[in-house]
């Protein structure tokens, strides 16, 4: 006998065919819960998708498919466990895909988001993993509609994960606001593309004194920052990793307001600031160190000359392991006094970090394609000694107008009987990378750099070289194919989008 059973979900797009309840004994039926449960667990996590309509297919809503909600439809008793284990609930991922110039349905995007609240309802009160893409949605009615739910139980995240995607200039320039309360243990704001609209990331939600229990923060876009007006009382104790990727600053103050972040997160491991745009006069006049005794591992990519400036001098890490520093490839008419590596001021920031003492830093990479050493008087005298005072050092990377014939000698390791003490004698690592084009001036001619690797490796602690360069080195020259087949490995330099 078969009876038809309520989905819990009104008219949220259950497919008549799952709504069917067996009353018929089976052995499935006759499962313990101390069994079943667990089974039902790995299923999931499930995915709520609306799909964009085509000239094939209509805008379509999927949601009785997945876990656990078609389990509700077996039988009674099993309809009873899922309903009363708010944990299979706890899930939720949003999968939303408009494309380009197509329309969608409003009834859909309604019974989506009846099935969110749904959702929301059945996993109460346990805490809530939240998971979305939007994409094409330029319009922002989807937004519109599925984020108020989401947000109205922001007490309840635990983990936040959104990711926005527009490949056209959204219509609606109202930033979206998404809070990040203090239960929310990893935040992950993204977007994928330039036309991305602004978001707002609120931590005005959080009561006065309450301690955050964020471990994970990373945003990139153009992403707000909205603090309390007292800074003072923020405190991210378990913050262990935190990235900022702006692509401008559109808002001068944002800079401060990531480091209003990063100075109540004494315990960061990891930090990632990448901005672009003019820094806040004020801001600049700001001078009080930021101690971050635990930071291992440090990236700056930064295209304002003051905002690489204040970075340097405010920021103190005594146990740094990596220091990234990277200017972008940029419209130099879009920037004013566009940063440059200037060696003397990284050198000021390791001094500044150890006090005079040995640094332990063991991963050096500083890129920057557009440069005029001009700018930077004594350049490579004052990199020579940046590099000396980095005895630990172990990887080291140079990218672009940083290398140069000089840089090349420089690090070359002298002949044997030289004076000359060798620049950073334990390298294991070598990341190079040069792609003028006018290389036909043999600015840095492959003699100098087959020199540099073969010396390297007869010294004893070179493994590995990263190169990029306008011909491939390790089919060139009967030395460095010996080293090659010695155990010297030379592959090509990926640098990534960073």
């Amino acid at each position: 006998m078969e009876t038809r059973g309520e989905s819990g979900l009104d008219d949220g797009g259950t497919p008549s065919e799952l709504t069917i309840i067996s009353t018929s004994p089976s052995v499935a039926q006759n499962l313990p819960e101390d069994l079943l449960y667990p089974i039902i667990l790995k299923t999931l996590p499930s995915s709520l998708n609306l799909y964009s309509p085509t000239d094939e297919n209509p805008c379509k809503f999927e949601m009785g498919m997945v876990s656990p909600l078609k389990y509700s439809f077996v039988c009674r008793s099993w309809r009873a466990l899922v309903l009363s284990r708010p944990k299979l609930w706890s899930e939720i991922n949003i999968f939303v895909r408009v494309l380009s110039g197509k329309n969608y349905s409003y009834n859909e995007i309604a019974r989506l988001r009846r099935g969110i609240e749904k959702w929301l309802f059945h996993s109460s009160p346990s805490p809530l993993q939240i998971s979305f893409y939007i994409s094409g949605d330029i319009h922002r009615c989807i937004l519109g509609e599925l984020l108020p739910p989401l947000t109205s139980e922001c007490h309840r995240w635990s983990s936040f994960y959104g990711n926005l995607a527009y490949y056209e200039t959204p219509e609606v320039e109202t930033p979206t606001t998404i809070p990040c309360s203090p239960n929310v243990t990893s935040f992950t704001l993204r977007s994928v593309d330039e036309h991305t609209a602004r978001a707002s990331v609120d931590f005005t939600t959080s009561p006065r004194g309450a301690e955050s229990r964020l471990e994970y923060f990373n945003v990139n876009g153009d992403t707000l920052l909205l603090l309390p007006p007292c800074r003072d009382a923020l405190h991210f104790p378990r913050l262990r990793s935190l990235s900022y990727i702006g692509r401008y600053l559109s808002e001068p103050n944002q800079l401060g307001n990531v480091m209003w972040i990063v100075s109540a997160s004494v315990n960061l491991n990891e930090l990632t600031i990448a901005i672009q745009g003019q820094l806040s006069l004020a801001l600049t006049s700001q001078r009080d160190l930021v101690h971050l005794p635990h930071l291992s591992s440090l990236t700056l990519r930064v295209s304002n000359r003051h905002s690489a400036n204040y970075l340097l001098q405010v920021l103190e890490c005594p146990s740094l392991l990596s220091f990234i520093f990277k200017v972008p490839m940029i419209n130099r008419e879009e920037i004013h006094d566009l940063a440059t590596i200037e060696p003397h001021r990284i050198h000021n920031f390791i001094l500044q970090s150890t006090r005079g003492l040995s640094h332990p830093l063991k991963k050096l990479m500083l890129y920057f394609r557009e440069y005029d050493k001009s700018e930077v008087p004594e350049y490579v005298t004052t990199l020579k000694n940046l590099l000396v005072s980095l005895k630990n050092l172990e990887m080291l990377g140079l990218q672009e107008n940083v290398l140069d014939i000089a840089t090349i000698e420089m690090l070359t390791i002298p002949a044997a009987g030289s004076l000359e003490p060798p620049v950073c004698p334990s390298l294991s690592g070598l990341t190079l990378s040069h792609t003028c084009y006018a290389w036909g001036d043999s600015k840095l001619p492959q003699e100098a750099i087959e020199k540099l690797v073969i010396s390297r490796w007869k010294a004893g602690c070179l493994r590995t070289v990263a190169l990029y360069f306008p011909y491939h080195l390790a089919g060139k020259g009967e030395e460095i194919k010996k080293c090659v087949g010695e155990g010297l490995v030379i592959m090509r330099a990926d640098f990534g989008g960073f």
